[in-house]
């Protein structure tokens, strides 16, 4: 039988908060994993160690050097020192990944808080007793039943009272209704996981993840995202892939509280070189979240190179937007891409990194890239460079008081992108928002050439589809210009958009042409 990735855990307690009692412990816990499951030192992939409060890398490392892991890539937190006598007992946990013949469910975890044959003289730990249920309302059932994933706080009749992560769910007459990821201080209370009582491990989140890639093999990309969190039936959970790497954002408390297997069966199912959590998404807050970028697995590096249909371009993994670049994109590029005038001007507002501009100066004479931040147009020209596009000017420039300046200087393009971002990130912002995107709409179509095209859109899920027709057909009065659809858009198919869950659908775009 071949051998697979696996996810392993364990835990112990150092005695002492002393730098000797935690390698003791540490080196005592890797021993005992790797007696009880029969792994050589060279089939474990990697060993990721936390504590609380943080343990500091240097005790793995040292542990598994005395034990002869010379290769063993060994993740941990560094430079945090070890606590003052007197305070808390230091826990030691690590998730281990080695290769093994062996199911998932003969693993045997090992938990040393006294019970283990290596500490005969501790008691025992407590046996671990099932979670108490959520109990909800009937409008909550009904939600689910329609389809939606979420029940809010004001559906949850009888909160668990209990730590994240995840709990049975039952309606009032206690029949089943599922399993959720649990968030106490999320509105946003419940998120479904499965109707079934079937146990949730690693293993479930490696089959979940694999059948979310197979739905994505013939992506014509070297990005792509693999999990589009509620899109593919995994709420909160974004994973995303840049060649040999993985990108992920756990962006719930539930899902936060069984972070090991879901890395563990993003592990088994993709098999990446490296796992990076990008824990910095501003939403995290509001589950109670810390906001940070943690390495989960392997190692992945600052910078990544991804091609798309011909275009080439860098993603920044560990700090630039989303995940390291806008993949939802990648199929309007492409499409705006094909409808630029051979030989015209182009302009891309909000330019960003300049994807968009990339493919528009494949078939123009001339692209003007605009983006207030000289960071990211300096990227910009990183990527022209990489594709040996001269036709690009990179300019530092506000774009509303951009688009006045062209429309007083008499300017036209025959293609103009907009691709701003979400002005409307509440539902209080929507008018001011949509008074916005009116307006950068209604002087990019006066931009316009005859017979001139743009490419516009939305990210935010505020602005619905309808809402987003009404302001461009407001524009188009306005400017007193005469558009044609030819496209309704949305984000990619990697980004899957589900009729019942309209949150999925957060994307519009709209490719339209000037008849005058």
């Amino acid at each position: 039988m071949s051998k697979i990735l696996r996810g392993l855990r364990g835990a112990t307690t150092a005695t002492a908060n002393t730098s000797e009692a935690i390698l003791e412990a540490t080196a005592e816990l890797l021993r005992a994993l790797q007696e009880a499951n029969g792994f050589r030192p060279e089939e474990v992939e990697s060993a990721i160690f936390t504590s609380s409060p943080d343990l500091t890398a240097e005790y793995p490392a040292r542990a598994a050097r005395l034990l002869g892991w010379t290769d063993v890539p060994l993740l941990g937190a560094s430079e945090v020192a070890v606590p003052p006598p007197g305070g808390m007992p230091r826990c030691i946990r690590v998730l281990l990944h080695f290769y093994t013949a062996k199911p998932q469910h003969e693993l045997k975890h090992t938990y040393l808080r006294a019970a283990s044959k290596l500490r005969p003289d501790r008691p025992p730990p407590p046996r671990m007793t099932p979670r108490a249920p959520a109990v909800v309302s009937a409008k909550g059932a009904a939600r689910w039943r329609g389809g939606h994933p979420w029940i809010y706080r004001t559906d949850v009749v009888e909160d668990p009272k209990d730590e994240p992560g995840i709990v049975p769910v039952t309606d009032r007459r206690g029949r089943h209704l599922g399993q959720a990821l649990y968030s106490p201080k999320s509105e946003i209370r419940l998120r479904l996981l499965t109707t079934t009582e079937e146990p949730i491990d690693a293993q479930w989140w490696r089959g979940r993840i694999a059948a979310a890639a197979a739905r994505r093999v013939e992506i014509p990309a070297t990005a792509w995202r693999v999990v589009h969190a509620e899109g593919d039936g995994l709420p909160s959970l974004v994973v995303d892939r840049y060649g040999p790497y993985v990108v992920a954002q756990l962006l719930s408390a539930g899902l936060e509280r069984v972070r090991d297997d879901v890395v563990a069966g993003i592990a088994d199912a993709l098999r990446p070189e490296g796992i990076l959590l990008r824990h910095d998404a501003p939403i995290r807050r509001r589950e109670g979240l810390p906001l940070d970028v943690v390495t989960a697995l392997g190692a992945v590096p600052e910078i990544v190179e991804v091609a798309e249909h011909g275009v080439r371009y860098l993603a920044a993994l560990h700090g630039g937007q989303k995940t390291g670049a806008y993949l939802d994109q990648r199929e309007n590029r492409v499409l705006i891409g094909a409808h630029t005038r051979p030989g015209g001007r182009a302009l891309d507002l909000f330019s960003y990194h300049g994807t968009f501009a990339l493919h528009l100066a494949r078939r123009a004479r001339e692209v003007i890239a605009v983006d207030q931040s000289a960071d990211a147009l300096a990227r910009g020209r990183e990527n022209a460079a990489l594709n040996g596009l001269a036709n690009i000017t990179w300019r530092e420039a506000n774009t509303f008081d951009l688009l006045r300046a062209q429309e007083r200087q008499g300017e036209t393009y025959d293609t103009i992108v907009l691709d701003p971002p979400a002005f409307a990130k509440t539902k209080p912002s929507l008018p001011r928002a949509l008074a916005g995107y009116k307006e950068i709409n209604l002087r990019a179509m006066r931009l316009l050439a005859p017979g001139g095209v743009l490419f516009t859109s939305s990210c935010s899920y505020h602005v619905q589809r309808p809402l987003f027709a009404a302001m461009l057909a407001d524009a188009a009065h306005d400017s007193g210009r005469h558009l044609q659809v030819l496209a309704w858009t949305g984000a990619g198919r990697d980004h899957p958009e589900l009729l019942n869950v309209p949150e999925t659908g957060y994307l519009k775009g709209a490719l339209l042409q000037a008849l005058d």
